[in-house]
């Protein structure tokens, strides 16, 4: 069973937890409980931890951004401390689908306002309770988990063929005696 953990990071971070696919729980964190959040979070299953990414946008403060780049890099430190796995998370991947359009603060409002409604679409009722920083967790996990599901795809995809390709090459190989000794 592999758990998924996914964090909005921010004063207060939206964190959302998924094992085997399906979301247990999403919650808002204090940047100051980060650990003690973190430590229950794990319940001892190998995890996943993905991370929105942060960067300098336009109609950012750059004191409000080094704030989020220094909690996302604390979260990040405190999932690699717990021997997880970490992926950050570009913004725009996750919010492609949410199709949202746009820029700058026009953009952060839609985008806000169709992460809350896309996760009560999708997670229920419990969802109209979040707050959007929870709302973009869920979103995070779920975009993360496609990605992962991806990745393996493709793995399994090179293993077949690499095989395939093996046993093909290694039929039309005939061996004389001697033949390593020679080269």
């Amino acid at each position: 069973m592999t758990r998924l953990i996914a964090i909005d990071p921010g004063l207060k971070s939206g964190v959302a937890v998924f094992s085997d696919g399906r979301l247990l729980t999403a919650m808002e964190v204090n940047a100051s409980e980060a650990a003690q959040a973190m430590a229950r979070m794990m319940n001892g299953e190998p995890t996943v931890c993905a991370i929105e990414d942060q960067y300098m946008g336009a109609g950012r403060a750059f004191k409000s951004i080094k704030t989020l780049i220094e909690i996302a890099g604390h979260w990040r430190l405190l999932a690699e401390s717990y021997g997880m796995k970490t992926m950050k998370v570009n913004p725009k991947s996750w919010q492609a689908s949410l199709k949202v359009k746009g820029q700058g603060n026009a953009r952060r409002a839609q985008c806000k306002r169709l992460s809350q409604e896309y996760a009560v679409a999708i997670w229920g009722e419990r969802a109209k309770a979040w707050t959007d920083n929870v709302s973009d967790a869920a979103h995070i996990g779920r975009w993360a988990l496609a990605e992962i599901a991806m990745e393996e795809a493709k793995k399994k995809q090179r293993r077949r063929r690499w095989t395939r390709k093996n046993l093909t090459s290694s039929n039309d190989k005939t061996y004389q005696k001697g033949d390593d000794n020679e080269r």
